[in-house]
């Protein structure tokens, strides 16, 4: 995602392109860039005994690794389930909070 997020910035140095052209450029390298940190520190949080559940969800994030994991054939959760697993608990998070 360096590449892209690079890659962009350069397109933007160009002398032809319209003042629009160069200001949509380096907002999509800049929002590449904000996802890009936002999924390092999701992984970080995946990775470390930092987040184990929400208040109201009966489920943890152990829980939602092991969903992963069981739905990818595996009986133990990998790196890459305790990274949906967070995800998943989030998004039920952030689903109960919004219907309140």
């Amino acid at each position: 995602m360096d590449d892209l997020i690079e890659r962009l910035r350069g397109y933007a140095e160009a002398e032809d392109l319209h003042v629009d052209e160069r200001a949509t450029l380096l907002e999509a390298a800049a929002a590449l860039e904000a996802a890009r940190e936002d999924a390092e520190r999701l992984a970080f949080l995946a990775s470390e005994p930092v987040v184990e559940g929400f208040v109201g969800d009966k489920k943890d994030i152990y829980d939602y690794a092991c969903d992963a994991a069981e739905e990818s054939g595996r009986a133990v959760p990998s790196e890459a389930d305790m990274l949906a697993g967070l995800r998943r608990m989030i998004d039920t998070a952030r689903k109960e909070a919004r219907n309140g």
